[in-house]
């Protein structure tokens, strides 16, 4: 069967990309890049939603609030409860090159304020290209210490301060890998990339996964005492390690 092109109620001249849809399939969210006179040749992405028509032709397009003509917000993928939009994007304030951002989606239908998902998910290099899925996140970044290019990470959406893992051969390779996308129940999925074996530039290429991976996550209740006057102790790093030694996470007590 040959794709059908969606068809939209307003202007699509531009180039569309990096689509998500609310678990009701109600609203479709996607990436769109605009012509900006001031930025020359590299035009600014932006973020739009629109109502998805039983027929599936896409109406009412709104821009998101915290678009802006002098930095980029694109990739969008929404959480599995449908309360959360993820996106990558250059806005200030983030730790270099491209971040990966939270906001709420709130019952009236807007938004609120971006969050940086944080250090243990962003770095200098870039993050892009999240999906979430079965309460995972997975994302693209060419971090220090991966096989090469962008490769594919995943973390758990309910515990984001830990080391995101890297999923290795064959998903990732020393070519960029991204746009990873998985059914969880399914168990399939799809990525693109570079690497030489395809038919030329980005290929799109299909997987099945073997085993299955389920978000898990415990909480841990500690308190630190002074050895020896038995008072608590403010602001102490704590790693959580397994029953064989390997690192799990780490985070800081309050007061």
């Amino acid at each position: 069967a040959y794709p059908k092109k969606v068809s939209m109620s307003f202007d699509s001249d531009f180039n569309q990309s990096n689509v998500t849809f609310s678990p009701d399939l109600e609203f479709v969210y996607f990436t769109s890049n605009s012509q900006d006179k001031n930025r020359g040749k590299d035009p600014t992405l932006k973020l739009y939603r629109a109502k998805v028509q039983k027929n599936g032709d896409w109406t009412d397009l709104e821009e998101l609030p915290f678009n802006s003509d002098k930095y980029h917000c694109a990739h969008p993928t929404i959480s599995d409860d449908g309360l959360k939009l993820f996106f990558a994007s250059n806005m200030p304030g983030g730790y270099g090159d491209t971040d990966l951002y939270m906001v709420d989606i709130l019952s009236s239908g807007t938004f609120g304020k971006p969050e940086n998902l944080g250090g243990f998910i962003n770095t200098s290099a870039k993050e892009n290209f999240p999906d979430v899925n079965n309460g995972l996140l997975y994302f693209s970044s060419n971090r220090k210490f991966g096989l090469g290019g962008l490769d594919v990470y995943m973390v758990p959406v309910g515990n984001l301060f830990i080391e995101p893992i890297n999923l290795g051969e064959p998903v990732n390779s020393k070519y960029d890998d991204f746009s990873f996308v998985i059914n969880g129940d399914m168990r399939k999925g799809f990525f693109t990339s570079d690497r030489p074996q395809g038919k030329g530039g980005d290929d799109i290429y299909s997987f099945v996964q073997e085993t299955a991976i389920k978000s898990c996550s415990q909480i841990v209740e500690i308190e630190v005492l002074d050895a020896i006057t038995d008072l608590g102790v403010d602001e102490v790093e704590i790693n959580i390690f397994d029953e064989e030694g390997k690192w799990l996470n780490r985070f800081m007590t309050d007061n």
